[in-house]
C-alpha cells in the first residue's frame, strides 16, 4: 500500500515534470520525463509503470539522455483518483475532466 507520503511525493513530481493526458482520445495516462533514471525507477518501484528512454536529436547528441515513466489505461486512472486529493487548482481541474467526474457537486436540497 502506498503511503500519503508518497503519494504527496509523486504529485509534485507530477505537477512539475509530468503530465496527465488522454492517450489515443480514451485512455489516461501519467508521464513524468526527468533525466534521473534512478528517480523514475523509484517512481516505477513505488506504484509500477514502464520506463522509456527518450530518443536524443542529432542536435541533442552529448547531452544528457532523459527518460519517461508512463503509466497508462485503468491503472492510471486508479492512480489518478488516490492523488486527486493532494491536487490543487488547476491540474486538480484537468483530473476531474479527465477522469469524467464533475469538480463541483451540488449541495444536497440546492437548486442548480
Amino acid at each position: 500500500m502506498v503511503s500519503v507520503v508518497d503519494l504527496a511525493w509523486l504529485v509534485g513530481l507530477i505537477e512539475g515534470d509530468g503530465s496527465v493526458s488522454l492517450k489515443d482520445g480514451k485512455y489516461i495516462m501519467i508521464q513524468i520525463a526527468n533525466a534521473d533514471l534512478a528517480l523514475l525507477q523509484e517512481v516505477r518501484k513505488l506504484v509500477g509503470g514502464h520506463i522509456y528512454e527518450k530518443k536524443l536529436s542529432k542536435s541533442a547528441l552529448g547531452k544528457k539522455p532523459t527518460y519517461s515513466w508512463q503509466k497508462v489505461g485503468h491503472k492510471a486512472k486508479i492512480l489518478a483518483e488516490a492523488l486527486l486529493p493532494l491536487l490543487k487548482g488547476s491540474k486538480k481541474q484537468a483530473y476531474f475532466e479527465l477522469l469524467g467526474k464533475p469538480l463541483y457537486q451540488p449541495l444536497e436540497g440546492s437548486r442548480t
